[in-house]
This record gives structure tokens, sequence and C-alpha cells, in this order.
């Protein structure tokens, strides 16, 4: 991955397709190209220079690694149904599915 090498720094990392972690689902997909690279926490990837103007305006971003505790989101709520000044351990972001099924009543079968 020589070639890939930045002129303006090393806060990145460049895998081939094939051998990206696991976790990030990649390998096999049609979606994905030849090349993945990923920046580290604080990095952009860009396309041009004018991309950097769009980011200044943007209040959030996704995509990054999960596993970085400073990456991570947090979750606050409040409602009639919704325990006052509570905290709660981690949780996956697939699991609000079931929090809003139960505040909305909704059950299914």
């Amino acid at each position: 991955m020589e070639p890939m090498k930045c002129q303006h720094g090393d806060n990145y990392l460049t895998y081939k397709t094939k051998l990206t972690p696991v976790r990030y689902h990649y390998r096999g997909s049609y979606r994905i190209g030849d090349i993945v690279i990923e920046g580290q926490p604080g990095a952009f990837i860009l396309s041009t220079r004018a991309d950097n103007e769009w980011l200044i305006t943007q209040h959030g971003n996704h995509g990054f690694d999960n596993r970085l505790v400073n990456l991570r989101t947090i979750f606050m709520a409040i409602g009639p149904d919704i325990a006052i000044k509570k905290e709660i351990n981690e949780f996956q972001n697939v699991e609000l599915y079931n929090l809003f099924a139960g505040l909305f009543f909704l059950f299914f079968k």
C-alpha cells in the first residue's frame, strides 16, 4: 500500500477490501471498492478542498469505529415513561427499536 502514502500525514489506514476487519462487513460486498481508507480519530478524507467548506457546516458525521470510546454517541431521553436522572449501561443502537416499541405500546407476535 506504499503508493497510497499521504503527503500530508499518516493518520489513516489503508486496506485491500479482502483484508478489512471482519466487523466492517465489507468483504464480498459489491458496493465496496478494491481499497478501503480509514481515517483515524480527528481525520477526515475528502474528495476535494471544496468539501472542507461543507464539512465545517456539519454538526455530526457517521461511520466511525464505535469501539473508540471518544467516538460513541450519547443517548438522553425525557418523557412521562422515562426515569428521571437515571444512568444506564451502554447499549447497541438496535435496542432503540425495543425502547420505542415499548413507549408506543407496539407489541408484535
